[in-house]
Formats: C-alpha cells, structure tokens, sequence
C-alpha cells in the first residue's frame, strides 16, 4: 500500500512560553493536512466554501469559523474547496502548550472546571456557532494587540472561559462537536482495496477473469479491510 504521509508540524513554542499568536491576511489555503501535539484556536473570517477537515470530518465552513482542536495528533487543515476567488481571509492562530492545562493545578480547582471540560470534549475537535464568534472577536482582537505579558494570559483565559460559558448555555444552539466521519479513511480504504485487488488477480492463473470474478474479489478484500479497521473508526456523538 502507498504510504500517505501527512505533515508533523512543530509550532515555535519555547518552554517559556504559555502560547503563540499567528495573524494572516491572505485569499487562499495551501497548508497541507498536518498535526501536531499542541492545543489549538483557529479563527477564521471571509473563507465561505472553504473546507475544514478534522479528523475524518469534511465540511465547508461559513463567513465566520472558530474551531478548538486538542486532541494529540488530530488530522486536520483548512483547504480551498469552494471558495470564491480573490477571497480576503483573515485567519488567526493560538497555539499552546498541553502543559499549561495538566497535572494537578489551576485546572483541577473548581473555578477551572468548565475550561477543562471543554478542553477534554475538544480531543476531536469543537466548531462554535457564528454567535458564539462573535462574542469572541473582542477579546481575540484584544490578545493580538496586547503588550502586556501577564494580561495577555488574563485575555486569554477570559477567551476560554467565555467560549466554555457559552457553550454551556445553548450547547445545542452555539457549539457543535465535529462529528469524527470515515471520509479520510475510506478514502485510503478504496486506494488499497484497488491496488490489493490489482496485485490479486496478477497472481492467478489461468488468463483473463471474467467481471463476475473480479467483483467478488472487491467484495471479498473490501469486507475483510472494513473488518480490520473498524476498530480503528472513532466516530464522536454530536453535542
């Protein structure tokens, strides 16, 4: 089977660092899919018809985006798929560090309960609604400009807090958890159940199969490949 690399992306936080902050104005996507160990906020504005994928999950997102990503390793990237051209994306990135939020700490006092919840639900990633954005731009807008290394972490737990607030609301109305799709997998599924047959029927003899013949072994390696990674598919109920 092919090897299908995805890109290990290693964000430019120091150990002294709590965060980073990235500020983008461009009118397309060209990161590829990648991951990488760090927490991550993504705010994105003027991309409607782009395409977000998180884990197996594929969708096309809105005038406004706002997605928490912190599970380990979680495939994810943001791709042009319809967006219209000489579009004006505004994109913000917060990167930090998973340290910040483990251990036996702040998190685990009461106060911080609903942060860590969140934080914890968003192992497969959570999608705000555009009101939940929108009550978050301020304070977005405030830890870019800030020049104050201690009120830039006051920001930036008030920006978690108010999204963790929120959500506990109107959950159903204001945040959606991405629901984890098998479309990345099955992809690569039908990629090797081709290639599998291909190399199948090359090892027989006898000359040229007939269709019939050749449909039953689909059948045969598609049922067995479903079987061997179905254990694999992690597939997250909806909030």
């Amino acid at each position: 089977m092919a090897n299908y690399n995805i890109l290990t992306e290693v964000p430019p936080i120091s150990k002294q660092d709590s965060f980073v902050v990235f500020e983008r104005r461009k009118s397309n996507f060209n990161f590829p899919i990648h991951i990488h160990s760090e927490y991550e906020l993504n705010y994105i504005i003027g991309a409607r018809g782009a395409r977000r994928i998180v884990g197996d999950h594929v969708a096309d997102i809105g005038d406004r985006e706002m997605v928490l990503i912190t599970g380990s390793n979680l495939e994810h990237a943001w791709m042009d798929g319809n967006l219209a051209p000489g579009a004006e994306i505004y994109e913000v990135t917060i990167q930090f560090s998973p340290e910040l939020f483990q251990g036996s700490g702040l998190i685990d006092r009461k106060q911080f309960a609903p942060i860590k919840k969140m934080l914890q639900d968003a192992q497969h990633g959570i999608a705000f609604s555009e009101k939940t954005i929108l009550q978050s731009e301020s304070g977005i807008h405030q830890l870019i400009n800030s020049t104050d290394n201690f009120n830039s972490i006051l920001i930036f737990l008030s920006l978690l807090n108010q999204h963790e607030v929120g959500r506990i609301d109107r959950i159903r109305r204001h945040v959606t958890r991405i629901e984890r799709r098998n479309a990345l997998r099955l992809v690569l599924v039908e990629r090797f159940a081709v290639d599998e047959r291909g190399r199948l029927l090359r090892q027989r003899t006898g000359g040229e199969q007939s269709r019939r013949e050749e449909r039953q072994y689909e059948l045969i390696e598609v049922f067995h490949l479903l079987r061997k990674l179905s254990g694999g598919f992690n597939n997250a109920a909806g909030c």
